[in-house]
Order: structure tokens, then C-alpha cells, then sequence
């Protein structure tokens, strides 16, 4: 959408969130998952996925979800470390 290369931290981010969160048929986990995903692979900051989530129809819930699934795709997404593979 940038014309950027999307770094390789925010594709495994992205792949982090749906792997886990992407298959929901809750609309307030759907659209949390589409707002975060959005950002990562936009390449922007999570402005425009805050935009996304406080359209009128967007449950409250999905902006506390989305906040909660960066901060743990920050900390788990990429490559196992020798002790997590134990």
C-alpha cells in the first residue's frame, strides 16, 4: 500500500495475529484482527488502525483487544529461542 518493503518483524507480527486470533466469528475479535494486521502490512503506525476501530459500528472491546494482541505479537511473534523450544 506504501510501496515499502514491509520489514520482516511486522510480517511475522502480522502472521503472529492471525495464526492465533484470525480464525473468529466474533465481530469484535474480526475487527481487532483486521485493524492490527492492516498496520503491520501498511507499514504505518497503528493510527490508521485506531481509525479503522472507532467507526460507530466497532465494539469498544475490539480496540482493547487490538492493544492487547501488538503488545503480545511484540513480545512472541518471530523466531523460536532455544529455551521456547524446549
Amino acid at each position: 500500500m506504501t510501496g515499502k518493503t514491509v520489514p520482516k518483524e511486522r510480517l511475522a507480527q502480522a502472521a503472529y495475529v492471525i495464526g492465533k486470533y484470525g480464525q473468529t466469528r466474533d465481530n469484535a475479535h474480526a475487527a481487532a484482527v483486521d485493524a492490527v494486521v492492516y498496520e503491520y502490512l501498511a507499514g504505518g503506525t497503528y493510527a490508521r488502525g485506531k481509525q479503522r476501530l472507532a467507526y460507530p459500528v466497532v465494539s469498544p472491546t475490539a480496540r482493547t483487544l487490538a492493544q492487547g494482541y501488538i503488545a503480545e505479537a511484540k513480545r512472541l511473534a518471530g523466531p523460536y529461542s532455544r529455551s521456547a523450544r524446549r
